[in-house]
C-alpha cells in the first residue's frame, strides 16, 4: 500500500550551472595482451582531462564492461568527487555507452572522446573559439586530420566554395599528425602533401579553423542529439552506427564539421610512451570562463535541401572535379593528384 504523497512529486528540478559535458566510454575487460597497459593509458586520459577543463564541465564516464580493477578505480574517482557521473553497464558497445551518457542531460556542448585521449592545455578554450568564430559549426575536433576534408563536409564546402578565405594553408603542427599516424599503427597514413598543407577557413573576426575532422574526440552542439530517432546500435565498436548517431545529425542540421588549426588532443593508443608524461607535465591548471557565443539555432534540412546538398557533394568530389577544386583553393596540380 501507499500512504501519503511523495514530497518530490511536484518538485521542479533546479537548473544546472554545467554547460559542457564530457563523455568517456571505457572498455578495458582485462589487463592481458592488447589491454595490458590500458589502465595506465586511462589514468593519463582522466588526469589530463581534469587538469584542462573549467568548473562548469560535467564529466560522465561509462564503464562499458570493465574488469574489477578498472571498475574499482573509476568508483574511487566518483567517490572522491573527481568525476560527476559513473554509469556501469555490461559490454554494450561504444555508441550505446555514449547514448547512456547523453540521456537525461541537457548541455550546450557535449564532448565525446575515447578513453585513450590525452588532453592538452587550451583544448576547451580553442574549441569555444571555433564555435564562436563560426556560428554554423556543429562539430569541432581538437585533433586536426588533413585527410578528412571530404568526410561529411558538404555543408561547409558548399557554403564557402567561392569564399577566398577558404584555402589551403601551411600545416601548423606536422609532428602531431605524424604522432597520430604512429598511434594507430599506420605510419604511411599521410602523404607528404598532407603533412604540409591543410584546407582552412577564416571567419570575419579572424578565427581560423580547418575543414573536417575525425570522431575519436570531438565536441558537438548539444541540440543535435535532441529528438533523435536513433535508439541503439548492434555494433560493438560502432560500425555504421557511428555515422548514423554521431555524424549524420550534423549533416541533417546543415552544420559545419571543423577542427582547430593546431593540435590540442592526442590519441595515445594502448602502449605507454615517454612523450605522454612529458605532455602531461606541460599542463598548467587554470580557471577559464564559459564564453557567451552567438550560435545559430540548428534547423533540419527539408528533403529538397538535403537532396541538393548530397548532389553537390557527389559532383564536387567526382574524381575529375575534385582535383580542380583543390587546385582552385591553392594546391599545385601535382599536389592535388595525391591529396
Amino acid at each position: 500500500m501507499r500512504k501519503g504523497v511523495n514530497p518530490k512529486k511536484k518538485t521542479t528540478l533546479i537548473n544546472s550551472d554545467y554547460t559542457h559535458q564530457v563523455i568517456l566510454p571505457v572498455y578495458i575487460p582485462n589487463n592481458n595482451d592488447y589491454f595490458n597497459e590500458s589502465l595506465e593509458i586511462l589514468k593519463y586520459c582522466i588526469t589530463s582531462l581534469k587538469l584542462t577543463i573549467h568548473k562548469f564541465t560535467f564529466v560522465t564516464i561509462v564503464d562499458n564492461g570493465c574488469s574489477a580493477e578498472v571498475r574499482n578505480y573509476l568508483q574511487e574517482l566518483y567517490n572522491k568527487g573527481e568525476i560527476n557521473e559513473l554509469i556501469q553497464t555490461t559490454t554494450i558497445g561504444k555508441i550505446n555507452a555514449v547514448l547512456k551518457g547523453i540521456i537525461g542531460h541537457d548541455f550546450l556542448f557535449i564532448t565525446i572522446a575515447d578513453s585513450d585521449v590525452l588532453f592538452c592545455n587550451g583544448w576547451q578554450e580553442e574549441t569555444y573559439k571555433v564555435f564562436g568564430g563560426f556560428p554554423k559549426a556543429g562539430f569541432v575536433t581538437t585533433t586536426p586530420n588533413s585527410k578528412l576534408i571530404k568526410y561529411k563536409t558538404g555543408a561547409v564546402l558548399l557554403s564557402n566554395i567561392w569564399n577566398s578565405k577558404m584555402l589551403f594553408t601551411k600545416v601548423k603542427n606536422k609532428k602531431a599528425l605524424q604522432r597520430f599516424a604512429e598511434s594507430i599503427g599506420n605510419f604511411n597514413l599521410f602523404q607528404s602533401i598532407h603533412l604540409e598543407k591543410n584546407l582552412s577557413i577564416e571567419s570575419e573576426t579572424g578565427i581560423k579553423a580547418l575543414i573536417g575532422g575525425g570522431h575519436f574526440v570531438g565536441t558537438y552542439r548539444g541540440e543535435i542529439f535532441k529528438n533523435q530517432s536513433f535508439k541503439s546500435s548492434k555494433h560493438s565498436m560502432g560500425g555504421a552506427s557511428v555515422s548514423a548517431f554521431l555524424d549524420n545529425p550534423i549533416v541533417k542540421y546543415n552544420l559545419w564539421r571543423l577542427a582547430t588549426e593546431d593540435n590540442y588532443t592526442y590519441h595515445m593508443g594502448n602502449i605507454v610512451e615517454n612523450w605522454m608524461q612529458q605532455e602531461l607535465d606541460k599542463i598548467v591548471k587554470k580557471d577559464i570562463d564559459t564564453p557567451i557565443l552567438n550560435l545559430i539555432v540548428p534547423k533540419k534540412l527539408n528533403i529538397f535541401e538535403f537532396f541538393c546538398l548530397k548532389f553537390f557533394e557527389r559532383i564536387l568530389m567526382n574524381r575529375w572535379i575534385w582535383p580542380l577544386f583543390l587546385n582552385y583553393k591553392g594546391l599545385l596540380k601535382e599536389e592535388a593528384k595525391s591529396y
